[in-house]
């Protein structure tokens, strides 16, 4: 899979910004199929990740970097082994494939933040871990711990930190919700396959909101066209959507 071209949905788009020095991963992958997803954090900005992943003398990379502000790029192409997970060879590691078997994951972060990570990398990365989901079947569920890993898991260190698996494997597994569609009075019904894109606002009851992009695909009966939400609603909470972009013609309530 070579450098992305187009956004991958309405939110995110995933940026090439590689190819990371040749001294710092491998082509290829001795291993038959991506089986999990690794978690690291960096040690300073976004900027100094990327050179760091440039630079002939570091060794180190990952496939991809998701920064403070949702803001995702790709440094390692995907069919390429990053050099991320093993350590420094003064302890063995738990699995001498880890680089081979995973796509890497840098999580923008340095000492003091607070919080350590933002919701909005939360957010990009829940949409990340499923897209991957999606693309590399032989992962199978997400599942922290097991499919979802943190670089700890592999050698003894600090990375990644205060970085919750869980809230990412729990955000990611309602990338899946719908909403359903209904007519407003006076409204055009969408013909089979008409996709029409919209601005919409989860809105939770104690008044928090978040803008997300809307694909709206038609099938030619009024109340009965489906949209995928992205990114994932509070699963803890019951929001609703209004629609900012075109209020006259749809009414929306969640589903599922």
């Amino acid at each position: 899979m070579g450098p992305p071209t187009e956004p991958i949905d309405l939110t995110y788009l995933i940026e090439w910004l590689g190819p990371a020095h040749p001294n710092n991963y491998l082509p290829g992958r001795d291993w038959p199929a991506v089986d999990r997803i690794v978690n690291h954090h960096s040690y300073g900005s976004w900027d100094s990740v990327i050179a760091t992943f440039k630079s002939p003398r570091s060794q180190v990379s990952a496939h991809l970097l998701i920064g403070r502000s949702g803001r995702i790029g790709q440094i390692v192409d995907f069919g390429d082994t990053a050099f991320a997970g093993e350590g420094n060879g003064s302890v063995p590691p738990r699995d001498p494939n880890f680089n081979e078997r995973g796509i890497h994951i840098e999580w923008e972060w340095w000492p003091g933040l607070d919080p350590a990570f933002t919701g909005e990398q939360y957010a990009a990365g829940a949409w990340l871990h499923d897209y991957l989901l999606r693309n590399y079947p032989a992962i199978g569920v997400l599942v922290s711990g097991v499919t979802v890993l943190p670089h700890n898991w592999n050698v003894p260190t600090a990375c990644p930190g205060a970085l919750d698996l869980n809230r990412i494997v729990k955000e990611a597994r309602y990338m899946d919700r719908t909403v359903i569609v209904s007519q407003a009075p006076n409204s055009q019904v969408l013909a089979q396959g008409e996709v029409r894109f919209l601005l919409c606002t989860w809105r939770w009851p104690d008044g928090r909101t978040r803008e997300i992009g809307v694909k709206v695909v038609g099938r030619g009966q009024p109340g009965t066209d489906y949209v995928p939400v992205y990114p994932p609603v509070d699963p803890d909470s019951d929001p609703t959507i209004d629609l900012g972009a075109e209020p006259a013609h749809f009414l929306v309530t969640t589903a599922g």
